[in-house]
């Protein structure tokens, strides 16, 4: 037992080794939060630079604090954030009904004080081919009315197009009683019966009358629901950046009949390049190939065609490849098929990429930094990413990220097989062990006294 005691404290001062690894990554740059404060999580957008520093597609990335402490973080594509209204009606309960003069209907409602506050309500009625004018009061005491919307339009047109809208919309407010006004209730309409009169003199027809009856219609409620409505936010459209290749080779291919551009990259993930010329009236086949290193091999990535006409009034323009998803190389490659044209004179290509976002939850005063560079290392993972990836865009904070520096901690050729999470993992398993082996060493000990 006595033996025991040291070694258990051994495994869990080593599973609770704060200090993190740093000899794998050769830069880091500080994080800075904003002004406005640190709030729970933190969003720091990758750029080129990082990309750069990687020796493959896949970017290797820590979060280390200001204690050399390994933060959780999850890596993500940046998305726009976007709203979305959620209609969710709910019952109205009808106290009254009662005619009006000038052939208008008023009916009472009530919303039970527990429900949510209508921003709405919806005529529900099976009759089709109508328009009527609706107004609608609030009140707490059905004594002090207030006009929530005025004479706004329901109407069904399925006799000519199917457009309908049976909602009006007001401001939503705390109120119980709701007035509901239907102007025009009953209407006068043409009957599909048809009365002819005809007249005869000396059985020959001299007078034919046609006569076309009326009928009155009334307008059927069929129940009235309220509406709630509520802004969703909601994932939108990957955020991309577009910059400039800044260096860029054009060979003209006589014998071949083509202009071959070529340029390098730093593997950010690309979707999509954009050819610039002042040409027009053009329309050439393109290809766009890949590689690892400048001599090849290469790959073909995509094929299009670029243009512009200008002609009279018709001007139009497509001069952006798309490469079918996101891309992540090296050196980048587009022929352009000259055929028996003279070679377009290409003035600048600009290089449309995804942008992604490290979110980690910063803790008050804490001060963080992130390496990275290098590869074939273990991918990090932490427990946290679900909770990270489940964030909506724009429910983050935006830190900055400082200018890169060289980490002096670095060796090159370095790489921890174990991180200090996996390290606790292992040191707990041997832990239990060793207990279970303590416990049965006890168990024996106290059956033999027992015997004796």
């Amino acid at each position: 037992m006595n033996r025991a005691i040291p070694i258990i404290s051994l495994l869990i001062a080593a599973g609770s080794l704060p200090a993190a690894d740093l000899r794998p990554f050769p830069f880091y740059r500080e994080l800075q939060p904003p002004a406005s404060g640190a709030g729970d999580v933190a969003s720091v957008v990758l750029d080129r630079p990082i990309y750069a520093a990687s020796d493959g597609p896949r970017v290797d990335l820590r979060i280390i604090d200001q204690d050399n402490r390994e933060t959780p973080f999850h890596v993500r594509t940046q998305a726009l954030s976007k709203s979305t209204l959620h209609e969710t009606p709910f019952p109205a309960e009808v106290l009254s009904f009662r005619e009006l003069p000038d052939n208008r209907v008023e009916i009472i409602a009530r919303r039970n004080a527990r429900q949510p506050v209508p921003a709405g309500l919806r005529i529900h009625t099976s009759k089709r081919n109508f328009e009527k004018q609706v107004t609608v009061y609030g009140s707490a005491d059905r004594e002090q009315w207030t006009l929530l919307a005025e004479a706004i339009a329901i109407f069904d047109y399925s006799r000519f197009i199917d457009v309908r809208n049976d909602r009006i919309a007001f401001e939503p407010r705390e109120f119980v009683f709701y007035k509901i006004e239907v102007a025009n209730i009953t209407e006068t309409r043409d009957s599909p019966l048809t009365e002819i009169i005809r007249k005869y003199r000396d059985n020959a027809e001299t007078e034919t009358t046609e006569i076309n009856a009326f009928r009155k219609e009334s307008f059927r409620l069929d129940r009235l629901e309220f509406l709630e409505q509520k802004e969703i936010a909601q994932s939108g459209d990957t955020e991309t950046r577009e910059e400039a290749v800044r260096e860029w080779i054009a060979v003209p291919d006589a014998q071949r009949r083509q202009t071959v551009l070529t340029f390098s990259a730093t593997h950010e993930p690309l979707t999509a390049l954009t050819l610039e010329t002042r040409e027009s009236n053009f329309s050439r086949p393109v290809v766009v190939s890949v590689a690892e290193t400048p001599k090849g091999p290469w790959t073909e990535l995509a094929a299009g065609r670029i243009s512009r006409i200008d002609a009279g009034k018709v001007h139009q323009q497509s001069l952006t490849i798309p490469l079918n998803g996101e891309r992540r190389h090296r050196h980048y490659r587009v022929i352009i098929e000259n055929q028996d044209n003279p070679p377009l004179t290409i003035t600048g290509i600009r290089a449309r990429e995804n942008l992604y976002q490290a979110l980690f939850f910063p803790k008050p005063g804490c001060r963080y930094r992130l390496y990275y560079g290098g590869s074939g290392g273990p991918a990090s993972t932490y427990d946290t990413e679900t909770v990270l990836s489940a964030i909506l865009p724009g429910a983050t904070l935006a830190w900055a990220i400082g200018n890169e520096q060289k980490n002096p901690e670095f060796k090159p050729g370095t790489r921890s097989s174990i991180n200090s999470k996996n390290l606790l993992i292992a040191a707990i398993i041997v832990m239990v062990g060793v207990l279970a082996w303590v416990m049965v060493r006890i168990t024996r000990k106290v059956e033999c006294m027992g015997r004796d």
